[in-house]
């Protein structure tokens, strides 16, 4: 057993790199973290431990090493404020903007004011007199606050559906699988009827191709969070596809419901040689739109590199590195333009960024250091999972991300901000702290590591304001409170969900979303309304082995008293017509109560799910589930021309837009029916 005055070294260890070694359970259990767990977190950050017996070399070897630094690798400044530095020698200190320019101090031994620097991410350098390695840091001067919602943009509304799952009654050019065009086609739909927002699920690249392994066909596993995904590409609208090879892929509308899901792998193999084609005659001959493609490589050279990595990954080489460059360029050009279009008609494209990235993915390859091997990303015990939860990719690194001045995180939020002006960081909490998990451990051998999150706020404020895009957290699940906080100071929006928000008191279960938050009806973690409501996906669960049979008929009856709650406080509140009450038949009144509940709150942002206009009972995704069921590739029940031909539907949507524009807090009420 290691002695005492070992654990206290390492727990020192711990302390300084940010690695918890007891946290609180979300049911308030002070929870010790196995001391196996502290050395392979520790170990992962690049501290030499392989036993308790190296903790006190390795920490004593962390301090005399931040000891020698001059300067702090990321340095948040606000606009018009000097920045106080003591690089603790004389020397110089040299200054790089990041528009170009180049200013040298010449400083004396002791504390330094420089300053103040542009709004932007600039580079500063000091280099000591008496010689040795200059040292650099990131300096980010940015507002306060994250954009905040202007008074045109107040009190705004959306649909939100899986991108993949949209289709209309007409032979597409997708193969099966929805894509930019039909999303285009839901915008239409949503601001035809005073919406403002249109969302959908991350659209980057993920492993899909028949040479990818793994095949993992989840927006939440990304190959990069860098870089789209090619499978939505609207290939009626490329000029170099050939009309005849676009004809071969179409695919009708499914005849049955049984043939309802899409096979991504099956469409992206088909589509493959097309695309192939149509990127070797844009390279074929000097036109505006060869111009175009080098002029946009040139720019950014990433786009090469990743080329080269998903063609060394598919043994497709040359042919294969031109093939990813096209479909780059092409994703990057239709969303740019479907973005500038919705801005055009004073909408805004919602995106979700996913908390990670695929680890044999190329964001883990091209930047190493910005990520850390042996452990993944997870979450603990909580009400919904009782084991916890191993997300399988690999955490950044909170020390790699500041030596590189957050180079990684910076592009993977300015890659979302150039096309999103509403982009939902998906688990926020991460920007505090996330749950690291031993590789091959279960979850309960997990322990919790701190960010610097208040330098990553502010790389957060400043593209925010750059881009003119509103931000919001999806802080869901195990929320400390200071979270909850730091959203608020930081001037991002948090999440209310009505299927999460009736449990806080189940005899008052309306709880009326506030201010600076978006509001929707579920998730795409969480059941559609209807089956939340009808207690269907209880039986999901025991499908899938959530929960065994006692564990159902609890819930079957927790759902049924919240069910007969919800309905009184909706009569109550004039939302419901008493006659209702008890009738299943009546659910479509109560799904009009509870959005016309939620369209009057102070919320920022509404977001319907489309499916839940209809009473869809399926979801398209089974948190803590596999390949066993189908996520991520089920069609919406109805096709884009029957929803935007339904009446009812309409009905429903409109109500959504007059609650929004009533006065904040006044319910619209069944008298508006």
């Amino acid at each position: 057993m290691a002695a005492r005055a070992e654990l206290a070294q390492l727990r020192a260890l711990a302390d300084e790199l940010g690695v918890a070694t007891t946290y609180e359970t979300v049911d308030g259990v002070h929870h010790v973290v196995p001391v196996e767990t502290v050395l392979a977190a520790t170990r992962a950050m690049g501290a030499a431990v392989e036993g308790v017996a190296d903790a006190g070399a390795a920490h004593r070897e962390l301090m005399e090493n931040r000891s020698r630094r001059r300067l702090d690798p990321v340095i948040v400044a606000r606009p018009g404020a000097p920045i106080d530095l003591d690089p603790g020698a004389a020397g110089s200190l040299h200054i790089e903007t990041e528009t170009g320019d180049h200013h040298v101090h010449r400083v004396s031994d002791g504390p330094q004011r420089i300053g103040p620097l542009p709004v932007g991410l600039h580079e500063l350098r000091f280099e000591s007199r008496r010689g040795g390695d200059a040292q650099t840091a990131t300096v980010i001067v940015a507002p306060p606050t994250a954009l905040r919602p202007g008074p045109g943009d107040a009190r705004r509304w959306g649909v939100f559906a899986p991108i993949y799952a949209l289709h209309d009654d007409s032979t597409d050019n997708t193969g099966g699988v929805g894509g930019l065009r039909e999303l285009a086609r839901l915008a239409d739909i949503a601001l035809d009827h005073g919406g403002r927002i249109v969302g959908t699920l991350p659209l980057l690249a993920t492993f899909l191709g028949a040479g990818d392994e793994p095949y993992d066909p989840s927006p939440y596993a990304p190959v990069s969070r860098r870089f789209w995904n090619e499978l939505y590409l609207d290939l009626g609208v490329l000029p170099e596809v050939d009309p005849d090879d676009l004809a071969a892929i179409s695919a009708p509308r499914p005849a049955s419901p049984s043939s309802d899901l899409v096979d991504p792998r099956a469409v992206a193999s088909a589509r493959r040689p097309v695309l192939d084609a149509a990127a070797i005659r844009v390279d074929a001959h000097d036109t505006a739109r060869r111009r175009a493609l080098r002029a946009y490589l040139a720019a950014d050279p990433q786009v090469c590199d990743y080329a080269r990595f998903r063609a060394g990954l598919e043994g497709s080489g040359e042919a294969g590195v031109r093939y990813h460059e096209y479909v780059q360029w092409a994703a990057d050009a239709q969303l740019h333009a479907f973005s500038e279009q919705l801005a055009g008609r004073g909408a805004s494209l919602y995106l979700d960024l996913p908390v990670g990235t695929h680890g044999a993915g190329y964001d883990v390859a091209s930047d190493p250091v910005s990520f850390v091997t042996g452990m993944s990303v997870g979450a603990p015990s909580d009400s919904f999972f009782a084991d916890g939860q191993n997300w399988g990719f690999p955490p950044l690194s909170p020390q790699g991300l500041r030596a590189t001045g957050f180079r990684t995180l910076r592009a993977t939020l300015e890659h979302h901000l150039r096309v999103a002006r509403v982009l939902r960081i998906d688990h926020v909490m991460g920007f505090h702290r996330l749950f690291w998990i031993p590789a091959g451990e279960a979850p309960s051998a997990g322990t919790y590591v701190s960010y610097p999150s208040e330098e990553i706020y502010a790389l957060l404020a400043l593209l925010s304001h750059r881009h003119g895009a509103t931000i919001i957290g999806e802080n869901l699940g195990t929320v400390p409170k200071h979270v909850n906080e730091a959203l608020h100071a930081h001037g991002i929006d948090r999440m209310r969900v009505f299927e999460l928000d009736v449990y806080e008191d189940p005899d008052a279960p309306l709880v009326r979303p506030e201010a600076e938050t978006l509001s929707s009806l579920n998730t795409h973690d969480t059941p559609t309304f209807a089956a939340f409501w009808r207690g269907t996906d209880i039986d999901a669960r025991v499908e899938v082995g959530h929960t065994d049979a006692t564990g159902a008929a609890e819930e079957r009856t927790q759902r049924a008293r919240l069910r007969a709650a919800i309905t009184r406080a909706l009569v109550d509140r004039h939302l419901l017509d008493a006659s209702a009450a008890g009738d299943a038949a009546r659910e479509p009144a109560v799904l009009r109560a509870v959005l016309d509940f939620t369209a009057a709150s102070d919320a920022d942002v509404v977001l319907v799910a489309l499916e839940d206009l209809w009473g869809e009972t399926r979801a398209q995704n089974i948190p803590g589930t596999g390949p066993e069921v189908a996520n991520w590739r089920r069609r919406t029940a109805r096709s884009l021309d029957e929803i935007s031909a339904d009446a009812d539907l309409g009905s429903l949507l409109d109500a959504v837009d007059r609650g929004r524009h009533a006065e904040a807090g006044e319910p619209v009420g069944t008298e508006s029916r």
